[in-house]
């Protein structure tokens, strides 16, 4: 053979004789063609808050199996892989999200010697809101939060209907 190619692939026998015997023993021989890597899973879009664990996962085949890749900013990131006896590969990125600097967008990049295929997803990471409810029965008309904002209570108008308050708050 010159040349390999997956047309030859076939069962081959060897026969081998001499004055006493005959032997003949077969062999297959089966030749896979590479094949660009598939991405099967990619990361997706999601909207998460701070404080909030997440996993991003990339799921791909291809032959030979790709090396795989989870980017960020064209980063590689610390990953987890594992090769499925069903020939695809998995990486899993696990991380904490502790600041909003976190969103952006992730990449998962599967590799071979006959291609490549990308997918990014994007994280979008908000800081949790905290809302109090006041009770402004207690108040002596101004209210002061921790950022040094103030509302003036004085601000209140009529009710509408009578289990309604509208309120308009003026931030000094």
């Amino acid at each position: 053979m010159t040349s390999v190619e997956s047309a030859l692939s076939d069962v081959y026998y060897c026969t081998a004789t001499n004055k006493h015997q005959t032997e003949t023993v077969s062999a297959e021989l089966q030749i896979n063609e590479p094949e660009v890597p598939v991405i099967i899973t990619g990361p997706e879009d999601r909207t998460v808050f701070v404080g909030t664990e997440i996993s991003i996962t990339c799921i791909a085949s291809g032959d030979p199996p790709p090396q795989i890749y989870i980017l960020k900013r064209q980063i590689p990131q610390e990953i987890d892989v594992t090769f499925g006896d069903d020939g695809t590969v998995t990486a899993v990125l696990t991380m904490r999200i502790e600041d909003p600097s976190q969103s952006g967008a992730y990449t998962c990049n599967a590799v071979n010697s006959k291609g490549s295929e990308t997918d990014t997803g994007i994280i979008t990471v908000f800081e949790e809101v905290t809302v109090s409810l006041v009770d402004f029965s207690q108040s002596d008309n101004d209210i002061s939060t921790p950022d040094d904002i103030t509302i003036d209570v004085d601000d209140v108008t009529k009710k509408i209907p009578d289990d309604v308050m509208i309120y308009s708050p003026t931030l000094r």
